[in-house]
């Protein structure tokens, strides 16, 4: 079963394979170009994303 907005145009049905809570000490210099404190500006409660590695299984498209 699947959750999607009924008004989406583009929808990918997926299969979840991976979640992982972002590492603050992964963030490279080549990621955060000029932006030393990117961990501290953008995650300033430490509240950091869920990256997740998802397999595709369909798309719905709505012509």
């Amino acid at each position: 079963s699947y959750i999607y907005f009924e008004e989406a145009r583009l929808t990918m049905l997926t299969k979840k394979l991976y979640a992982q809570k972002l590492d603050p000490s992964c963030f490279t210099n080549a990621a955060v170009k000029g932006q030393e404190d990117f961990p501290q500006t953008y995650y300033p409660e430490h509240d950091y994303h869920t990256m997740y590695i998802a397999e595709i299984e369909s798309i719905l498209l709505k012509e």
